[in-house]
């Protein structure tokens, strides 16, 4: 958390370049966690919101194959909120 969200690539989704997953609402994430591609344990997670307003300049796309957004651009740390476990 001190460097923000950084978009990074472990290799296992694909041969993409580095991005950050998000959801817009709850129920986004919640079907981003029973896809296929991501097969996290809920007890396991810990939720990012983040404040919009303070990244205009970050650019988020819709994954056409999943539900999902993705985003190539660094989020700063002064823009996340962090809630833990589901």
């Amino acid at each position: 958390m001190k460097r923000g969200i950084l978009p990074k690539n472990s290799g296992r989704y694909g041969p993409y370049p580095n991005r950050s997953y998000f959801g817009a609402s709850k129920s986004m994430v919640a079907n981003l966690f029973k896809s296929d591609e991501f097969r996290f344990k809920l007890k396991d997670a810990v939720f990012l919101e983040i404040d919009l307003k303070k990244i205009p300049n970050v650019k988020f796309y819709q994954d056409p194959e999943s539900y999902g957004m993705y985003t190539y651009d660094k989020i700063p740390p002064d823009a996340i909120k962090v809630y833990r476990g589901g």
